[in-house]
């Protein structure tokens, strides 16, 4: 994957405080990497699926079923197997 690759952090915040390569990666439907990422930090808890949130926008688990990527919700949920 191109941005652990390059030393990008996988659970490092925008300048915003909007999203993670985590987010933004679920929120686009890129399951490869949502897989990767989840491997490099860690499955999230399930019954803490905002434990990566910071902002009022949501986690990644909110993005992916905002926009029906439900591949990449099943993994946020079920954990990277």
């Amino acid at each position: 994957m191109q941005l652990r690759k390059h030393g990008a952090l996988s659970d490092h915040w925008d300048r915003e405080g909007l999203a993670t390569p985590l987010i933004t990666a679920a929120a686009y439907g890129h399951v490869q990497a949502v897989k990767s990422l989840l491997k490099k930090i860690g499955n999230i808890p399930a019954a803490n699926p905002n434990a990566l949130k910071k902002s009022s926008n949501g986690s990644a688990l909110i993005w992916s079923i905002r926009a029906r990527n439900t591949a990449c919700a099943k993994i946020l949920i079920e954990g990277n197997k």
